[in-house]
């Protein structure tokens, strides 16, 4: 299945593809784990909007957005 990454910053900083293939079934953890970002440095996942658990499973043109752990804020 095809997820929608939106990845903000980190997007150059990783080379980050805007589309990403999965197996039916994934999680927000499996996505992570395909992507390049430390996962010590995402802070929050939201999908198509919400904000999800990281064992929350995707669906086929699901957009997957990920956001930074802030320190201090």
């Amino acid at each position: 299945m095809s997820v929608k990454i939106v990845a903000g910053f980190w997007a150059g900083k990783y080379d980050i593809q805007e589309i990403i293939n999965l197996g039916d079934g994934a999680s927000i953890s499996d996505a992570l784990a395909q992507l390049a970002v430390p996962t010590g440095e995402i802070g929050l996942a939201s999908v198509n909007g919400a904000a999800k658990p990281r064992d929350f499973r995707l669906s086929c043109g699901d957009t997957l957005e990920i956001f930074p752990v802030i320190i201090d804020g």
